[in-house]
């Protein structure tokens, strides 16, 4: 799972640009607890705000704006003003909850109901999910001010109880799955055109397995940010190379 202080926090602060007057984006370095509250407190406060003039729309919003009337131009215009409260902000946002520090905060803790719950399908019973969010504060739990929260969750995915039961199982899941929510498209249109230079007309016949492979080899060193080169493969991976593999 990639850690929020890379590509995500990345998609975060390019969007933020948007909206944010740079001079309350200047700390923003890294995703951390101080840094998601900063966030929030940002996106609550006007006065942060650009105003809708000093917003870079693109040339297409342009283009199409010069083409408008008068009421259509309102129109766009509040459309504009109303975007800190879209999808994508209140998906920020909500990022919050699952830090460790907010989601065994015994004071101030959101409840169940406060969740993103619409964001992801639910997989289970609800009710069971809410008992797991409520009884993850009876648990002793070793972290300290670096754990993430992916290697936080991870954690309560793995936990058993005395019986050998994996108790926090549904919520770990749907919390992963909202972390690993792309915070825009830009992740999946440049997955795409990995997979068009990967997949070409010289390699047209190339399987589904092995251009799932390569995909997943190629986007991890991006988001990296590491190379080929420096690849240590363990024993594990060495010992499945052997006869019965067959390279297409």
């Amino acid at each position: 799972m990639t850690p929020l202080s890379t590509c995500p926090f990345n998609c975060v602060r390019r969007s933020l640009r948007f909206i944010v007057k740079p001079i309350f984006l200047a700390d923003l370095n890294e995703m951390t607890d101080a840094n998601f509250n900063t966030i929030t407190d940002v996106l609550n406060n006007e006065l942060a705000l650009l105003g809708i003039d000093d917003i870079d729309f693109g040339l297409r919003y342009i283009e199409v704006v010069a083409h408008c009337n008068v009421e259509d131009r309102q129109t766009i215009l509040r459309c504009a003003k109303s975007g800190q409260n879209s999808y994508q902000f209140k998906f920020v946002q909500c990022h919050k909850f699952f830090t460790p520090k907010e989601c065994l905060n015994k004071i101030g803790r959101p409840k169940f109901s406060e969740l993103p719950i619409n964001f992801v399908p639910v997989e289970g019973d609800l009710c069971v999910i809410e008992n797991q969010w409520q009884n993850i504060l009876n648990i002793n739990w070793e972290i300290n001010e670096n754990t993430t929260s992916e290697e936080f969750w991870v954690n309560v995915l793995h936990y058993q109880n005395a019986g050998g039961e994996y108790i926090f199982k549904d919520i770990a899941k749907f919390v992963m799955n909202i972390l690993s929510l792309p915070l825009s498209n830009a992740i999946v249109e440049r997955t795409f055109s990995i997979m068009n230079i990967v997949k070409c007309k010289i390699r047209n016949k190339i399987n589904v397995p092995l251009l799932d492979a390569i995909l997943r080899v190629r986007i991890h060193f991006i988001t990296t940010n590491d190379c080929c080169v420096k690849l240590k493969p363990p024993k594990e991976m060495l010992t499945k190379f052997n006869t019965t593999i067959t390279i297409t």
